[in-house]
């Protein structure tokens, strides 16, 4: 039986052109519409052979076999404790065999889709709707929950492609990508703002109210002499690692704003503090 034949390419088929006379040769021969049930058949084990690199490559180069097998296992039969059988059994199905000999059970693909959040919702979780395109045709929607502190990859069991009967479906994959907001920036773990300062917070000192994500107000005491551009760290309120537990830090930079003075006497004010500060310096 020719693999190749069956679904209708040629030897050099990428797996993209493999995974779409799949589909046409499925769809045309599936019993369901009247085809025949066992070229149906011989079209998935064709697909499922090809699809994977390394099966690939054993189907297209086979090895010669070096062991007579017997019909049974007494007398003259193979030993399945044998070395010998155990590599022969390895460059077939490409892994060490189990005692029982049973080859590892297949399934269909995988899923991957991708999650948009807000920086907030990574802190407060999310419950959507999503929809996707399945091999066999027709759009599978779930309802799925990205649980709070959630910021890489979820694996929804059993929600993946169907393109294969007879064998589990694969899984879905939904991959989550972070948006940052106008006030915050992640990266990692850690987030960073940018709070405003006037230069005389700078020269006199000041308290500074920020709102985190997660809707916690925070206060951060910039002393006295502070330089413009300064960085403050507060741990502890970042995005939490649902793995360790841990959570990244909070990064708020300040930004001078200089104010715009016109008046005469304030600004000769300012000369004479200039001076001053200058002579005490």
């Amino acid at each position: 039986m020719n693999y190749y034949s069956l679904l209708d390419v040629n030897k050099s088929a990428s797996p993209e052109e493999l995974k779409k006379a799949y589909k046409k040769a499925s769809m045309q021969h599936h019993p369901d519409r009247g085809g025949n049930e066992e070229r149906f058949k011989e079209i998935n084990e064709a697909y499922a052979t090809l699809k994977d690199p390394q099966k690939r490559a054993i189907y297209d180069n086979p090895q010669p076999q070096q062991h007579h097998f017997g019909a049974g296992f007494g007398g003259g039969g193979i030993n399945p404790n044998d070395p010998a059988f155990q590599d022969v059994f390895n460059n077939m199905f490409g892994q060490r065999s189990s005692p029982q000999w049973q080859r590892p059970p297949m399934r269909n693909e995988d899923i991957q889709l991708y999650v948009d959040l807000g920086i907030s919702e990574v802190f407060s979780g999310k419950s959507l709707r999503i929809s996707y395109e399945l091999q066999m045709g027709g759009a599978q929607t779930h309802e799925i929950t990205i649980p709070p502190g959630i910021h890489d990859v979820i694996k929804y069991q059993g929600l993946g492609n169907n393109g294969i009967e007879g064998i589990p479906r694969g899984d879905l994959y939904a991959k989550i990508r972070i948006k940052d907001s106008k006030s915050w920036q992640r990266i990692g773990l850690d987030l960073h703002t940018i709070a405003p300062v006037d230069v005389f917070d700078l020269l006199l000192g000041t308290d500074v109210q920020i709102t985190t994500p997660e809707g916690k107000n925070l206060s951060v005491k910039v002393p006295s002499g502070s330089q413009p551009s300064v960085v403050f760290s507060i741990h502890g309120y970042g995005i939490p690692d649902p793995r360790s537990g841990r959570r990244g830090i909070i990064f708020v930079k300040l930004k001078t704003k200089i104010p715009k003075i016109t008046d005469i006497e304030l600004i000769e004010r300012i000369t004479n503090l200039k001076k001053d500060l200058t002579n005490n310096a």
